[in-house]
């Protein structure tokens, strides 16, 4: 009977090669998987953000509804934002470069002001609907952001004196009757589709603040109204987004 005598440097040599043959391949799929996460994560999770500037957060409302009232007195918004906190919001700003500026400036006055940002995922396109529900989608986001845009700018023109309170009015009623005739449109349409039943929900909310825009009556309180109605339509904007 002949010896069989183990020849451990062999044995070891083997399970190195096979060792190291694994290791390629589960490198060689991450890789993929990192490949094919790099590519499709940027499509379907870009994010839009919207920037407010925020006085103060509270864990009850009644503390901040008390704030909201005393910066409605002085022209803000005053609008209070819950998610788990009662944050009393002031302004809306296009980007955050403005909000921080602003942030600055009242830090003296409120020691807790800072940037309140609400990150919401960006439609780009949905493998569940048609190409014609695509755009409308992508018209309606192009139309609710236009709004908010030139709301924006009637508001920054009648703070810096550069429109008067007759002609604000004016822009705001033109305003309202323009989107109204395109929500009209989108809604018609959404109506006719059960895969928009959330959606539909925030698109009234956001036509109801172009409906107040009539009722801002010209008194010292015209401008936290307008303020107020335009974080309305932005976080409604916000929350359409997140419906689709």
């Amino acid at each position: 009977m002949q010896n069989y005598e183990f020849d451990y440097n062999h044995y070891k040599m083997k399970i190195n090669k096979k060792s190291k043959y694994s290791i390629c391949i589960m490198s060689l799929l991450i890789l993929i998987l990192l490949g094919i996460a790099f590519f499709i994560y940027p499509k379907n999770h870009k994010t839009t953000e919207f920037y407010f500037v925020e006085i103060k957060s509270f864990v009850t409302y009644n503390e901040a509804n008390n704030l909201a009232t005393s910066i409605q007195s002085m022209g803000g918004a005053g609008y209070v934002y819950y998610d788990g906190y009662y944050h009393v919001l002031a302004a809306y700003y296009p980007n955050e470069k403005d909000a921080k500026k602003v942030c600055e400036n009242l830090k003296a006055e409120y020691d807790t002001v800072k940037v309140f940002t609400l990150t919401t995922d960006k439609f780009s396109k949905s493998n569940l609907l048609s190409t014609q529900e695509n755009n409308t989608i992508r018209e309606m986001i192009d139309a609710n952001l236009t709004l908010i845009d030139q709301v924006y700018t009637n508001i920054i023109a009648y703070d810096t004196s550069s429109i008067n309170e007759s002609q604000l009015l004016m822009n705001l009623e033109n305003l309202k009757t323009d989107f109204k005739n395109k929500y009209d449109g989108y809604l018609s349409d959404f109506k006719q589709n059960d895969k928009f039943t959330k959606s539909i929900k925030y698109l009234n909310k956001i036509q109801t603040s172009t409906d107040n825009f009539k009722s801002i009556c010209s008194d010292q309180q015209i401008s936290y109204k307008i303020k107020y109605e335009l974080i309305k339509i932005v976080i409604n904007h916000s929350s359409f987004l997140a419906s689709l």
